[in-house]
């Protein structure tokens, strides 16, 4: 299943960023908590990338006739870690924008205020 940012319903990226104007504007929220929520949200999908990279490695037989040492699967799970990172970092799932969307639209609404 192709995850885009074009196939959430309703995805623009700016809507995300005039609702942050608009709670910066009610003098609620200050950029840096809005910012630490924005990171979090992206924390939260790279976390969730590397559970589905985990989910497919794990679907795939391993081709050594030894199998792996401690290093090498280490290190692998090191690299899927960044993988993850990376991959939620260029905003193509668009997991991230949609959870802050929902998150500032609800803070806006007066639901945490």
């Amino acid at each position: 299943m192709d995850i885009s940012a074009a196939a959430l319903n309703g995805y623009d990226n700016t809507k995300a960023a005039s609702q942050m104007e608009s709670l910066k504007a009610a003098g609620r929220y200050s950029e840096r908590e809005l910012g630490q929520m924005k990171e979090s949200c992206k924390d939260f999908e790279a976390i969730f990338i590397k559970m589905m990279l985990d989910s497919m490695k794990a679907t795939v037989p391993e081709r050594s006739l030894f199998g792996k040492n401690q290093g090498e699967e280490y290190f692998e799970d090191m690299l899927y870690d960044e993988y993850a990172k990376s991959i939620s970092r260029t905003d193509t799932f668009g997991i991230s924008d949609a959870m802050y969307r929902q998150m500032t639209a609800q803070m806006k609404g007066g639901l945490y205020s």
